[in-house]
């Protein structure tokens, strides 16, 4: 998860059952009750509707979209022992009010230990470099056509951007 100089790594957080490669909702608080949804049926993380609510809360307090089609819908949940990362991805598009007020397309949904919140700032500050430093990611990912592929576009994404 972290490499050494403590750079944490998008790919690495991201496991193939956590990539949701056709979004059907078309509106921000669909797409994240769905991926919500998936982040449920994991033994392993049962956030529950709190989880949703929080997601919700977090957006009025300001959109998470960073530009360039992306999004970054994040939020704290006590106990939880280590982070956890979703990616949707939107064909058709959503709007959540970002800057550029150009629809999201990649939506990465970052849960994080409220106990820890340094984890949290390090998967922001790792999501957002790898898109300003990758360009156009959302069409190379919405290329792929397994979660496989996400992942291993993701990675060499990150390679290319560097340290």
């Amino acid at each position: 998860m972290i490499r050494r100089g403590g750079h944490m790594k998008v790919h690495s957080l991201l496991t193939e059952d956590l990539i949701l490669d056709r979004l059907q909702g078309e509106t921000r608080d669909d797409v994240l009750r769905e991926m919500v949804e998936r982040l449920d049926a994991r033994p392993s993380a049962r956030p529950g509707e709190d989880f949703l609510l929080r997601l919700l809360e977090r957006e009025k307090l300001g959109t998470t979209a960073i530009g360039g089609g992306v999004a970054i819908p994040h939020c704290k949940v006590s106990g939880l022992k280590a982070p956890i990362v979703a990616l949707g991805l939107s064909r058709s598009g959503v709007s959540f009010a970002a800057a550029d007020g150009m629809p999201v397309h990649l939506i990465f949904l970052v849960v994080s230990p409220l106990e820890n919140p340094a984890v949290n700032l390090g998967i922001l500050a790792a999501v957002a470099k790898l898109v300003r430093n990758s360009g156009k990611l959302a069409p190379r990912l919405m290329k792929c056509r397994t979660a496989k592929e996400h992942l291993e576009t993701l990675r060499r994404a990150e390679e290319q951007a560097g340290d």
